[in-house]
């Protein structure tokens, strides 16, 4: 394990994102979401020693402890210093979308990197652009409220924590209610339907689903109050970047808090340009797999490209300041 905790210092962030998001997870949990995460390096110098770890525990596939012997003192300083990053992105992550006319109800949130079973933050019921990281709660996957004192959460939380509890490998969800998205959500067998359309677009992966909650529970008030409504819209979700929401908005999820951010402004952006391409005649050229798989997602936040991104946007709004990149 000691090349496992010299990389951990090497690099904090990546090391607590993969860490908090192992706590409570079953080995074939682990197996299957390993390779997903990011850089290759950690398969060979940090994940096969946790998962020797976890192997160790036994034939039942019994769940690694909270707080066991894979997480040495140097591991879990690491981890809660990169905490305090993870929370300064989401407040970055709120102003940066807010700033962008992303505006409606958004919420970027990241797992715990408390070395606790998996949970994940999001900012009490208060406009993006006001948030704090004073602002922000802490939540179980099941979207009970864990520290929230006096604060009122959001209603819609299920949307993240059944989107999380479905998709280990996810570290970042955002739900938007964005008013250029919702001709693709109400409008059945559309002769254009959604999908990515503009270079930054291929991030958003080919396939875009739509969920009608009418579909599933009839005549609500539209909104995901609750576990099992945030259960089905994780399921229509499935594999993809981004589910629509019919006459309601979206939700986008992704691996790094970055992507997920480029993901929720690029949505509105991408359909705005298929109605304007739409209102021309004619038929739309859409972006090719090979195209949106040379342009996807970086799963790197720190990417020259994705930082110069998120450094632009951040001073736009005024909280360049707070992005930090590891030396």
């Amino acid at each position: 394990m000691r090349e496992a905790e010299a990389y951990t210092n090497a690099h904090p962030r990546e090391t607590a994102a993969i860490l908090a998001s192992f706590s409570g997870m079953t080995l074939d949990q682990i197996l299957k979401t390993r390779r997903n995460f990011y850089p290759p390096a950690l398969d060979a110098k940090l994940l096969q020693p946790l998962i020797d770890v976890c192997a160790r525990y036994g034939p039942d596939r019994q769940r690694l402890p909270g707080g066991g012997d894979h997480q040495s003192a140097a591991v879990k300083t690491v981890m809660t210093e990169a905490l305090g990053h993870a929370l300064d992105d989401l407040v970055i992550a709120n102003r940066i979308l807010h700033s962008e006319g992303v505006r409606r109800r958004v919420r970027p949130y990241q797992h715990s990197a408390s070395g606790k079973p998996r949970r994940y933050f999001l900012s009490r019921s208060l406009s993006p652009n006001l948030v704090t990281r004073d602002d922000l709660m802490e939540f179980d996957l099941a979207s009970n409220v864990l520290n929230g004192g006096d604060r009122s959460p959001y209603l819609e939380r299920f949307i993240h924590g059944e989107i999380y509890a479905a998709r280990p490998e996810i570290m970042s969800v955002v739900h938007a209610h964005a008013e250029d998205v919702l001709p693709f959500g109400i409008v059945k067998n559309a002769t254009i339907p959604f999908q990515p359309v503009i270079h930054s677009g291929a991030i958003l992966g080919r396939v875009t689903p739509v969920w009608d909650i009418h579909d599933h529970f009839g005549d609500t008030n539209l909104l995901v109050a609750n576990a099992e409504q945030g259960k089905s819209l994780a399921r229509e979700l499935g594999s993809a970047s981004v589910v629509l929401m019919s006459a309601h908005g979206f939700a986008a999820c992704a691996r790094t808090i970055s992507d997920c951010t480029r993901i929720a402004i690029t949505v509105p952006k991408n359909a705005r340009v298929i109605l304007k391409a739409g209102a021309l005649g004619g038929d739309v050229r859409t972006l090719t797999d090979g195209e949106i798989a040379k342009h996807g997602g970086s799963n790197d936040p720190y990417r020259s490209d994705v930082w110069r991104c998120m450094g632009i946007l951040g001073k736009r709004c005024r909280v360049g300041d707070m992005l930090w990149k590891p030396d």
